[in-house]
């Protein structure tokens, strides 16, 4: 479990609960940086970037979203923790960001803030068509793939009736 709030211009996310509550302050990153942080993202969440490229600007986002003390302290953690931290740090400091995005994240999930995000910054129809192309595209081979061989083999007589 993680829970968020502001403390100063700092975001305090603390995993777990009692006396072995771990706690991060991730600071604020300039507007600029902020921006940057989309942009890559929006790469990452577009599919212009794949493979090694796309893991790679990942692991930027989580450096940059956390600041780099946080991100090599989290290492240690179980994934989800890991997961939940970096992404909870993504929405307090993308451009569109904040706190109201963050425990949109924490109480809704990643789709939920994905789409509130995307809203807030005009992209959200994009990625909607784009998803539903997608889907769409995948159902096809889908079922082309499961539609039963109809062809005559070569050579072969067609049945006669």
């Amino acid at each position: 479990m993680i829970t968020a709030r502001e403390k100063g211009r700092q975001l305090e996310l603390i995993v777990g609960g009692g006396e072995d509550a771990l706690t991060f302050l991730v600071p604020p990153i300039p507007a600029a940086a902020g921006s940057q942080l989309l942009a890559d993202w929006i790469g990452v969440a577009f599919a212009a970037q794949t493979g090694e490229e796309a893991e790679n600007t990942v692991r930027n986002l989580a450096q940059t979203a956390l600041g780099e003390d946080n991100y090599h302290a989290i290492q240690d953690l179980r994934w989800g923790e890991q997961q939940d931290l970096v992404n909870a740090a993504f929405m307090w400091n993308v451009q569109g960001g904040g706190i109201d995005l963050v425990n949109e994240y924490l109480s809704g999930g990643l789709p939920k803030a994905r789409e509130t995000l995307l809203k807030a910054v005009g992209l959200w129809d994009a990625f909607s068509l784009l998803q539903t192309s997608l889907s769409s595209a995948l159902e096809n081979l889908t079922s082309t793939a499961d539609s039963p061989d109809t062809t005559t083999p070569s050579g072969g007589e067609t049945p006669s009736e």
